[in-house]
């Protein structure tokens, strides 16, 4: 894996993105291509140029588009804008959340008041118990340790995998 994409728009979050991408690539060592899901409105060539990264435009939309294009083998991880509301009921974005939930390589969400590349100290790793998660948090906590950054392993139960309170009578469950 030899590249990070950054999944930027015309937004004022793009600048931020391409630096939080460029931080990372330095860090690691790895390429940096920015990506442009065309729904439709302006594409961001100069936000793109002025990092002095290259730009490639899908005409796929997002999130469906960003998706895909983490699938390419090259791709280690994603950065990408929060949209949302801090407060709001989706604080990451519809895209942002689609790319965490869907993509299965690390997401870096920078957050929608960024203007400079945020420092990035702690990074959540979550795992449900697969060896894909197990897998993921190896080569996290690789390029982690190079990074000098905290990581918080976060155990993700469903339904089915969660289990039933016993110590105390009231929270018994069938």
């Amino acid at each position: 894996m030899t590249r990070i994409l950054a999944a930027i728009d015309d937004s004022p979050a793009a600048p931020a993105v391409l630096a939080t991408a460029k931080s990372l690539a330095d860090t690691l060592h790895v390429q940096v291509l920015a990506i442009h899901a065309r729904e439709e409105g302006p594409v961001p060539v100069d936000v793109s140029a002025a990092a002095g990264v290259e730009l490639e435009t899908i005409e796929t939309a997002p999130p469906e588009g960003l998706v895909e294009a983490t699938r390419d083998p090259d791709v280690w991880m994603t950065v990408v804008g929060a949209r949302g509301a801090p407060g709001g009921p989706r604080p990451v974005g519809h895209t942002a959340l689609e790319l965490i939930t869907s993509a299965g390589k690390p997401i870096i969400v920078v957050p929608p008041d960024a203007r400079t590349a945020p420092r990035i100290r702690r990074v959540l790793v979550p795992l449900d118990g697969t060896r894909t998660s197990a897998a993921a948090l190896e080569e996290t906590l690789e390029w982690c340790r190079r990074a000098d950054i905290e990581v918080v392993v976060l155990h993700v139960h469903e339904a089915e995998t969660l289990p039933a309170f016993s110590d105390q009578a009231h929270h018994e469950t069938e």
